[in-house]
């Protein structure tokens, strides 16, 4: 069959772009014939670009020279950030040609997902392409894969809105069983609860993925969302892990810059000794490679995303918030390994029999 993905592949996020990739290779195994479609969402682009109008015209309009300083001394930063996500995505994902919202390419099957396709805050506004809501041939499907969103967001689009873009879903599955269930209490339409791509995956594929080869400290690995907390906050957080380092005689590698590329991501947590994040796909890869883990909450909308992982791992004495005391504690992987297992299978299984 040929499938189609719908999702934040151009996004530079490690998590974006590896569940992508991840997506992609479980089909491909399943004989699939697989293309990320490269539909370029405005929001994403402009958000992602190394020079935006959109950022800079405000800054103009309003003079703030502060802002302006900062934008223009962190385009280096920009511009290398996107040159390794293009060389990721040149390299690891299969894409069709270029496509806009009102002209995408013809496919079997779309699996639209995962990642927060319905967060108003990732599209600036509700995006119709990820409803399902585009011109396609007549026999074809759409698939909801580990969709996710938050409960704002679901609930400004609205009800009618909701239940509209549903009727173009032939199957759904959600990442957060907390919104699935909102989604159910809004429509009465059900989805199942679903792993992320990134954990459908064995570790043994990780293990060997991007720069396998290449040497990378054992180290205390930090990656924090770093607008979700103050500079005070985060700089707490460091200073705690490299006291946790300490104690584990090795050092700290801060990833939250995002200047890595994803593959030397992917390696620094093959290579942890102990993580801290509050990412949800920092906490996957955490679980993915066995790593003792602080899942430090914020007590915001986007905790319910690895708080979930974590309660259906059996792992939920891995989350911890912002005030933690650091110390060194063992982690027991024995039961945390076979509820993804299961978890794991039942994914696979929601894709075998809806995709077909």
């Amino acid at each position: 069959m040929k499938v189609g993905i719908l999702t934040f592949h151009r996004a530079h996020n490690y998590g974006a772009v590896l569940q992508c990739h991840a997506l992609q290779q479980v089909l491909e195994s399943m004989g699939h014939e697989v293309r990320v479609i490269d539909y370029r969402q405005p929001y994403i682009e402009s958000l992602y670009a190394i020079f935006s109008w959109k950022y800079v015209r405000p800054m103009l309009v309003h003079p703030h020279l502060k802002s302006i300083c900062h934008y223009m001394a962190t385009s280096g930063t920009r511009l290398l950030r996107t040159v390794r996500y293009h060389r990721f995505r040149k390299r690891y994902l299969h894409t069709t040609p270029k496509c806009t919202r009102t002209v995408l390419p013809p496919f079997d099957c779309y699996v639209i997902g995962s990642d927060q396709l319905w967060s108003l805050h990732c599209t600036n506004g509700r995006d119709e392409v990820y409803w399902g809501q585009f011109i396609r041939p007549s026999r074809s499907k759409v698939v909801g894969y580990a969709i996710s969103s938050n409960y704002e967001s679901l609930h400004r689009i609205g009800v009618e809105a909701v239940r509209q873009g549903l009727e173009n879903f032939s199957a759904l599955s959600f990442r957060e069983k907390a919104i699935g269930r909102l989604v159910y209490d809004m429509t009465g339409r059900w989805g199942e609860n679903v792993l992320d791509p990134t954990l459908l995956i064995s570790s043994a594929y990780w293990d060997s993925f991007g720069n396998a080869g290449r040497k990378q400290k054992a180290s205390v690995v930090v990656y924090l969302m770093r607008s979700r907390n103050s500079r005070e906050t985060n700089r707490n957080i460091l200073k705690k892990a490299h006291r946790l380092a300490q104690s584990l005689n090795c050092g700290v590698t801060d990833l939250s810059y995002n200047v890595a590329s994803p593959q030397t991501f992917v390696v620094c947590f093959r290579e942890a000794r102990y993580v801290i994040t509050n990412s949800f796909h920092g906490t996957a890869l955490a679980l993915i490679f066995e790593k003792p883990l602080y899942a430090i909450r914020a007590h915001d909308s986007l905790d319910e995303r690895y708080v979930n992982l974590l309660s259906l791992a059996g792992a939920g004495k891995m989350l911890a918030d912002a005030d933690f005391s650091p110390t060194v504690v063992p982690a027991d992987y024995t039961a945390i390994r076979q509820n993804l297992a299961e978890m794991r299978r039942k994914s696979i299984e929601f894709l075998r029999y809806n995709i077909r």
